[in-house]
């Protein structure tokens, strides 16, 4: 079992050591308008937040595996160069190795920085204190729930026209995709509906999916849309339909719960921008 602060803790973690693949983005990607070049894939099939690939000559990509909570270099076709464990290491020893790595790899090292424009949750890691991996068994869960919001979301958006790849964004540490909605708001607005997986943050403690309309609805309209089961409509700051998820329970048995909230609230999203 995990309780929702072991998997609060995990996520910290694992938020700031993803920061190391947006940095690479950041450091010798071409910046894009929409932040893309920060962002990240989830690759079920060996558990791990995939960078960008880079480099000109040779492409290679950095890999976190979360259940062993580790680094791992790739070349472009996924085939293994060489990986650093992160428990019981610091922040600056995992620079440190990463930057002789790129050397090694012909990258201008210089060139690496870790800067970035903008914030995350302040973590111990951030501060010097030495990764742990305090328990296998939540970073495990952990990686089982990206791995079920990777399927269950892009089985989704898949029947949807022109939607985004579905991404990890290292800002709010949540995996996401837009779907475009064909039609113009009456003040000529874009519409889309945006469909994620949050592993929880300043609004929840514990993991959520979400689905909302652009651009945002009043409330009161909201009225007559009724949500599946438990799940409701967030106001605060921003609208979206949420469903939280308890990380203490079995996830394959909250399979047909996620993937109806998906559904029902595409479809809702649709019409409330749509009518």
């Amino acid at each position: 079992m995990t309780s929702i602060e072991e998997f609060r803790q995990t996520k910290l973690q694992l938020h700031q050591a993803v920061q190391m693949l947006a940095a690479t983005g950041i450091s010798y990607l071409e910046k894009q308008p929409d932040d893309s070049h920060t962002n990240m894939e989830w690759r079920t099939e060996i558990q791990s937040f995939i960078s960008n690939t880079f480099g000109e000559k040779e492409r290679y990509r950095l890999a976190l595996n979360v259940p062993q909570f580790e680094y791992r270099i790739y070349t472009e076709d996924f085939n293994l160069i060489t990986e650093f464990q992160l428990d019981q290491k610091t922040e600056q020893q995992a620079i440190a190795w990463y930057i002789n790595e790129l050397g090694k790899l012909g990258f201008d090292k210089a060139g690496f920085t870790t800067d970035k424009h903008y914030e995350i949750p302040l973590t111990e890691q951030a501060k010097g204190k030495p990764y742990n991996l305090f328990n296998p068994d939540a970073f495990k869960i952990f990686s089982d729930h990206f791995s079920m919001a990777q399927k269950l979301i892009s089985q989704n958006i898949a029947v949807e026209n022109n939607s985004s790849p579905l991404r990890c964004w290292p800002h709010h540490f949540d995996l996401g995709a837009l779907i475009p909605v064909e039609a113009k708001s009456s003040d000529g607005k874009t519409m889309s509906i945006g469909a994620g997986f949050s592993p929880g943050d300043e609004n929840y403690n514990q993991p959520y999916y979400y689905v909302y309309p652009w651009p945002y609805p009043e409330k009161e309209i909201l009225k007559d849309s009724e949500l599946p089961g438990d799940s409701f409509w967030h106001h605060n700051g921003f609208v979206s339909a949420i469903l939280e998820i308890d990380p203490g329970k079995d996830i394959s048995h909250q399979q047909s719960t996620i993937q109806n909230f998906l559904n029902t609230s595409i479809k809702i999203s649709k019409k409330i921008l749509i009518s």
